[in-house]
């Protein structure tokens, strides 16, 4: 998609310019919070299934260890949909940026035309899969401990 927005450059150039760099780092903040999301559910995951596996059924009674023991589910799930959620917004940015980039910039210069060539050709990777895994893992770890949890109590 190689979509120009018409830009009177003694008028909407300095415009486009600022609109740019101020959308370029909301990106860079959806990133930063995806990664924060990513970190803090493993941390409240572990914390979670330290506590259950930890205390007997003489301190809590066994429904709620149950119930404690799956909300690490119901958090990675919580958190991978506002991960995906963070990603989709930055993505329409992205295009957008894209926009004004050729639209700015001479044919063919800029980091957004490029980046996207090396991802047309194959050569550019994301570590979107990383992240992934991590929610993988996550989420089969948190269902592994709720069954074994609900095996004990049960």
């Amino acid at each position: 998609m190689t979509e120009t927005i018409k830009i009177a450059r003694e008028r909407d150039a300095d415009f486009h310019t600022a609109e740019w760099g101020q959308l370029y780092s909301e990106i860079g903040e959806n990133f930063r919070l995806s990664f924060q999301l990513t970190v803090y559910a493993l941390i409240a995951n572990g914390f979670i299934m330290a506590w259950v596996a930890q205390t007997s059924k003489e301190v809590f009674s066994p429904i709620v260890l149950q119930i404690a023991a799956a909300i690490p589910i119901l958090l990675t799930a919580f958190a991978f949909a506002f991960y995906r959620f963070l990603l989709w917004r930055s993505s329409i940015i992205y295009e957008y940026l894209s926009t004004i980039e050729n639209s700015v910039a001479a044919d063919g210069l800029g980091w957004e035309n490029f980046y996207r060539k090396l991802s047309k050709q194959g050569r550019a990777r994301g570590v979107g899969t990383i992240f992934h895994a991590l929610f993988l893992i996550q989420f089969a770890a948190g269902l592994i401990f709720a069954v074994m949890v609900f095996m004990k109590y049960s």
